[in-house]
């Protein structure tokens, strides 16, 4: 018996690379590739966006904090100063992490956007035909 499989790659293709796919060697390392179908896709960038609208509501919040922090900076009891002052430092750097989650979600979801839904991006050709055979005998 003679059994078919075929192996799918990404090959891209643009203006300036359209290189073909070679098959080294079936001892080259694998490369696994997840093709997406449209709505996968979607549903990938739409869970982007809520993460980023996510984060947003998280500085919303960073930021609300930062504006009280500063008016307790201006209290005459040092302790409580103190105590602002601390916490104000804690919480802007909160708010620097979260802007630059945002930031790096805008640039994934970007990147996604352009490059991974692009038609160019399509299974590449069969390469390889496999023989195998069973023992299929009845034992006694």
């Amino acid at each position: 018996m003679t059994g078919l499989t075929c192996h799918y790659v990404l090959v891209k293709t643009d203006a300036t690379t359209n290189d073909g796919y070679t098959f080294a060697a079936a001892s080259a390392p694998r490369r696994y590739v997840q093709l997406l179908s449209t709505r996968a896709l979607d549903k990938l960038l739409a869970f982007i966006k809520i993460r980023i609208g996510r984060h947003g509501i998280v500085v919303e919040i960073y930021e609300g904090q930062i504006k009280r922090l500063k008016a307790r900076l201006d209290g005459d009891e040092e302790d409580d100063v103190a105590e602002a002052r601390k916490e104000l430092k804690m919480t802007q750097g909160l708010l620097d992490d979260a802007n630059e989650v945002i930031e790096d979600l805008e640039k994934f979801y970007k990147k996604v956007k352009e490059e991974w839904s692009k038609p160019g991006q399509v299974p590449g050709l069969l390469h390889s035909f496999l023989t195998f055979s069973w023992n299929l005998s009845r034992s006694s």
